[in-house]
């Protein structure tokens, strides 16, 4: 039986607070200095003149995250707009990520495993910059992550709390950004697809255990759609993004390395 986060030895509390502390220097360093350049200042070109309601129901092609924009509205009409409180959600949630992400690994993996992980985490370039951007990024890869896992929790154990969970980080990653719904989708829909294989087909295989129901995947889905309705459909009805004519008349290689590109979350 492998041990909980809070009973693991003294020498690996040490090395998880050391990665914690790396990865903090690395998120914080001169970051008072840094100043807005490319595509943070498309939200805040966004929100610029435009009253709450509009900015609540409404998205940019570059401001393509609402609850961004959401944020530096607020900021605009209260605090006013500087960038340290524009990359404030990114900090935080990055630094958080050095400390939500051990926990769950833990769960799953024994303790060297989850030393190299948080110290892979602390240094990773890609998140570090994520974290000092004023982009939905940094905050979609921990919704991500969370709904990942919780997902694989519900799976193996079928307990309430991580479906809920994960229905709720699943639809705001979405919400943050909308090409979130690909690492957050598509393993409810592979899980969804093994689960009936074994329901019709017979298929048992005791390393692919998946207790929840047929219907409970249904309603899984049905209230992440929901969610997203609300939340999505008012913005995406009125500025139809998807018609937009971009690119070739014709699919190229190009074509294929850049939507691979996306998956991989450049």
């Amino acid at each position: 039986m492998k041990k909980t986060f809070s009973n693991r030895g003294i020498f690996f509390w040490v090395l998880i607070s050391i990665s914690f502390v790396v990865g903090t220097i690395l998120r914080l360093y001169l970051i008072h200095s840094q100043i807005i350049i490319d595509d943070e200042w498309h939200g805040i070109n966004y929100v610029i003149g435009r009253p709450f309601q509009y900015v609540f129901t409404n998205h940019g092609l570059g401001a393509n995250s609402i609850p961004m924009n959401l944020y530096r509205w607020f900021l605009l009409n209260t605090f006013g707009l500087s960038e340290l409180l524009l990359r404030a959600p990114l900090l935080i949630a990055g630094v958080l990520s050095l400390i939500i992400f051990p926990i769950f690994v833990v769960k799953m993996f024994n303790s060297r495993t989850t030393v190299i992980f948080s110290f892979l985490l602390a240094i990773s370039p890609v998140l570090v910059f994520y974290s000092r951007m004023s982009r939905p990024y940094g905050i979609v890869v921990v919704l991500s992550f969370v709904s990942f896992f919780s997902l694989l929790f519900w799976i193996n154990r079928g307990e309430r709390k991580f479906v809920l969970l994960y229905i709720v980080t699943a639809a705001l990653a979405i919400y943050f950004h909308l090409y979130a719904s690909i690492a957050v989708l598509t393993p409810l829909i592979i899980a969804f697809i093994i689960k009936i294989i074994q329901r019709f087909y017979h298929y048992k295989n005791d390393r692919i255990s998946i207790a929840p129901s047929i219907y409970a995947f249904l309603g899984v889905g049905f209230t992440i759609f929901i969610l997203l309705t609300i939340l999505l459909l008012p913005a995406h009805i009125k500025n139809l993004w998807w018609l937009r004519p971009l690119g070739h008349d014709r699919m190229t290689f190009e074509t294929i390395t850049g939507y691979l590109s996306v998956l991989i979350g450049t």
